[in-house]
């Protein structure tokens, strides 16, 4: 009788010992997934200042551009890069911030509208310069 009733505590002990370790595990992968999430918001956030940044150091270009305004092959360039950024950062905010299943129902239509207006700016831009960086680093 012995050995059965040590058997039985051991066979609980494991048990419970298997079942704290899955709890933990959950526990640790959810503390991850926020840790990826918050650091993935201090890049959208450092992302949004540098576009900021690149928007306030191209004031004029931004707004004729905007405007629909005749601009250089130069600032033409320059605000398509503007414009693309601005495209991209829109987009991993909206991934960041819409539940996936609201994504799902929406994602097609806003995906694909930023992926044509892409394509587009890629067939109307012209090349930029080698000596002029317009890309956020």
């Amino acid at each position: 009788m012995k050995s059965t009733n040590w058997k039985n505590i051991a066979e609980i002990v494991g048990i419970a010992a298997i079942v704290s370790s899955l709890i933990f595990v959950g526990l640790q992968m959810r503390q991850d997934r926020q840790l990826a999430r918050a650091a993935a918001f201090v890049d959208l956030a450092t992302t949004h200042i540098e576009l900021s940044q690149l928007i306030t150091d191209n004031q004029s270009i931004w707004v004729m551009g905007l405007d629909g305004e005749e601009l250089s092959n130069e600032d033409q360039a320059a605000f398509d890069q503007i414009a693309r950024s601005w495209f991209i950062r829109f987009r991993s905010d909206y991934y960041l911030r819409v539940p996936k299943a609201a994504r799902q129902i929406s994602s097609s239509s806003f995906s694909g509208l930023v992926e044509k207006r892409l394509a587009e700016l890629d067939k109307e831009s012209p090349p930029i310069p080698d000596d002029k960086t317009y890309m956020i680093p």
